[in-house]
């Protein structure tokens, strides 16, 4: 009975780490996407989302290549990541969008004092 149990929790364990099968080709592209949207942003421009912006490439990247062979769980796990990092390269983008915005506002109001 004991056997039987730990034989039965091994399998399931070795079957859950080896998930297999490609990633769907629209997990790719919105990843992509995200980095687009991040790009148009200026997000390429601003030092601080700079790095963000190379790191979501990265995993696009790496998760492309894993997309093919038997790991396609840590594909769709780099890929969620690269769109997160996307979208945090866009957001600090955004803002300092923003905060120039801000500057300019003031320098104006400065000025009409």
């Amino acid at each position: 009975m004991y056997r039987r149990l730990v034989a039965g929790l091994v399998l399931a364990i070795s079957v859950g780490c080896a998930t297999t099968g490609a990633v769907a080709p629209e997990r790719i592209q919105a990843a992509e996407s995200a980095i687009q949207e991040a790009e148009t942003a200026g997000a390429s421009k601003l030092p601080e989302a700079t790095p963000y912006l190379q790191l979501a490439r990265e995993e696009v990247d790496q998760a492309k290549e894993l997309s093919s062979s038997q790991y396609g769980r840590r594909s769709e796990m780099m890929l969620q990541r690269a769109g997160e990092d996307a979208k945090l390269a866009r957001v600090l983008a955004q803002k300092g969008s923003l905060d120039a915005d801000v500057k300019q506002a003031g320098e104006r109001l400065k000025a009409v004092q």
